[in-house]
């Protein structure tokens, strides 16, 4: 055998393999990104004709598996990690996710992922965990997450950006092949805000030593900025005009940090009198120009303030049901006045009734001797109907008495009133006699009569009727107020509401102090009506006898009649008796009411084929619309 490496045309190697009668040429193809093709050549030796040359060449084509990475990566804040939630702090994370693309046509070996920022990755396969470095198969991906923790300096910054890169021994090989990688800019919100409290007032100077805040006294505050956002501020000063000092400055204030003013107040005559040193501070800064206001500080002035509160007796405004009696609905009236008894002014005075409509009256301030007034009006609930009383208290603040003082007690007597509803259920059809599934005829109703007591009083010798029921009636000897007390009962469908179409149905109900009686709804039934019929053929009379022989022979003549009978609910029309072996074959009846009749009457003649059967056999039909 002779070897014979050169190329042969259209090939890019060829090995020749010569024997003594023989010469193949195997070939293998030029080498793509995408196929390795193999082409073997057989020619016979000189001398020696091939009859088929057709078959001396044969090729193979194999695709490369090749693989090809794509690496994308996405961030998400999680913001809730440190409080205050919500707010990028110190501490909170950003998860990021990497994900790694085989998009080529052959698996990827010894893939690796390199990112700084994370300092480990958690990462799966198909959903499966696996380790790294990994084999990645083609069209499957690599998916890895993991998490940054937030410094300060990037919360400063404004965002994050981080890059990771993927390597594999095939493919984004390090100084070999193109790099690949991908980077997430991710958003790190920077909230600038500021809080401002300012602390209670403290008597740090006692000018006449009686332990209480008067006029002249000195008081001391405390007012605190704090950077509630997540970057420094600057030139954060922090103002009360009515401090000694005024305000301080601070360069500036890292997040969370704080900036304090301590100062003074000397308690003036107008805030004496009006018995009360009210003081706000604010704050601004560079990043809140604001200004941000603190809370509201009120410190009381001790003075020597009294009050008085009476209550007036109720007026019938209303009476809802005419009978000139105070009962359950009825508006009452009432006027609650407020005298200043003291020797200051009383202000930010509220007179409270919450029985009353409207519940309050405010006054700004109320002078010596003058007077707050509340005029209101009360609807006798059913508690108070069923207690037999309304029971009505008034209170009243104001700055310097801040109570609540309490008015006197008004009672005022309610006449109780019995009342009752009763309510019938819709039918429930509890027996359907065909099995129709439509309520008809003989079919078995049950309601649910059901009496409440609406009224103040409890009801005596309660009894509910129906006399369509069964049972039809029941008693209940006592029925507190807001109870019930039930009939239940069955109906079944008669023939008459059949052929109405529908059953109607009241209930009633009596009691010792509702006599009544007292009606229920009314409950309308649709019922289906059923058409039906039934047909009945007498027995044949000889009415001709042709051959004398007093029994019934060939030519001999029967009669019959043929009876319809109408055992529906409704009427049925367009009636036909039908029997072709009479003579006539049939009748019509354009109308036959409910239980009425519908007859053919007619004779036959007995044939030659009856007699020899020895039996003349006869059946009728009948139809309706």
């Amino acid at each position: 055998m002779e070897i014979d490496s050169g190329r042969r045309p259209g090939a890019a190697a060829c090995l020749r393999l010569a024997a003594s009668a023989l010469t193949l040429f195997l070939c293998l193809g030029s080498v793509s990104a995408q196929d390795a093709i193999n082409t073997a050549t057989v020619t016979a030796p000189s001398g020696i004709t091939d009859p088929n040359p057709g078959n001396d060449t044969a090729t193979d084509t194999d695709a490369l598996l090749t693989p090809t990475l794509v690496v994308s990566k996405s961030g998400v804040l999680d913001a809730d990690v440190v409080a205050p939630a919500g707010v990028a702090n110190v501490g909170d994370q950003i998860v990021y996710t990497i994900t790694v693309q085989n998009t080529g046509t052959g698996p990827a070996t010894g893939v690796s992922m390199n990112d700084p920022l994370l300092a480990s990755l958690s990462c799966q396969i198909g959903g499966s965990a696996t380790a790294l470095p990994a084999t990645l198969p083609a069209s499957q991906s690599l998916v890895c997450t993991g998490t940054h923790t937030l410094g300060q300096a990037d919360i400063d910054a404004g965002s994050v950006d981080n890059t990771a890169t993927a390597t594999a021994n095939q493919v984004c090989r390090a100084g070999l092949d193109p790099v690949c990688s991908a980077t997430a800019n991710t958003v790190v919100p920077q909230v600038q805000s500021l809080g401002l409290a300012k602390s209670a007032a403290v008597l740090s100077n006692d000018v006449n030593g009686d332990g209480l805040i008067n006029a002249g006294d000195t008081l001391e505050y405390t007012v605190t900025a704090t950077n509630t956002g997540n970057v420094a501020l600057s030139a954060v000063v922090v103002s009360d005009g009515q401090l000694t000092p005024g305000s301080i400055t601070c360069a500036t204030v890292p997040a969370g940090g704080t900036c304090v003013l301590t100062g003074t107040h000397v308690v003036t005559a107008a805030e004496a009198q009006a018995g009360q040193v009210v003081n706000t501070a604010s704050v601004t800064s560079t990043e809140v120009p604001g200004p941000t206001n603190s809370n509201t500080v009120t410190t009381p002035v001790v003075q020597v303030p009294a009050l008085t509160l009476a209550k007036s007796a109720a007026t019938l405004t209303t009476d809802a049901d005419g009978s000139g009696n105070i009962t359950e609905g009825d508006t009452l009236s009432y006027t609650v006045t407020l005298t200043n008894t003291g020797d200051i002014a009383l202000t930010s005075v509220v007179v409270s009734d919450p029985q009353l409509t409207p519940a309050s009256a405010n006054c700004a301030s109320v002078a010596v001797g003058a007077t707050c007034v509340l005029s209101g009006t009360h609807v006798v609930t059913a508690a108070e109907a069923q207690a037999g009383e309304v029971v009505n208290t008034a209170n009243a603040t104001s700055t310097e008495v801040p109570g609540p003082t309490n008015s006197n007690t008004v009672t005022t007597p309610v006449v109780q009133v019995p009342a009752l509803t009763l309510a019938k259920s819709a039918a429930t059809l509890t027996t359907d006699a065909d099995g129709s599934g439509n309520i008809t005829e003989g079919d078995t109703l049950s309601y649910t009569v059901t009496l409440t007591n609406t009224g103040d009083v409890a009801l005596t010798s309660v009894v509910v009727s129906d006399p369509q029921l069964t049972p039809g009636s029941t008693s209940c000897a006592s029925v507190v107020v807001g109870g019930t007390c039930v009939l239940t009962g069955t109906h079944v469908v008669t023939a008459a509401e059949a052929q109405a179409g529908e059953v109607v149905n009241t209930a009633n109900a009596t009691s010792t102090e509702v006599l009544g009686p007292t009606n229920s709804n009314t409950v309308t039934t649709p019922v289906v009506q059923v058409p039906a019929l039934t047909l009945a053929k007498s027995g044949a009379t000889l009415t001709t006898d042709a051959d004398a022989s007093g029994n019934i022979t060939e030519g001999d003549t029967l009669s019959y009649t043929v009876t319809l009978t109408n055992t529906g609910d409704v009427a049925l029309t367009s009636v036909v008796v039908s029997d072709p072996q009479l003579t006539p074959g049939s009748t019509t009846c354009a109308s036959v009411a409910v239980g009425g009749t519908c007859v053919l009457s007619g004779t036959h003649v007995v044939t030659a084929a009856e007699a020899q059967a020895g039996q003349v056999v006869n059946t009728a039909n009948a139809t309706s619309t």
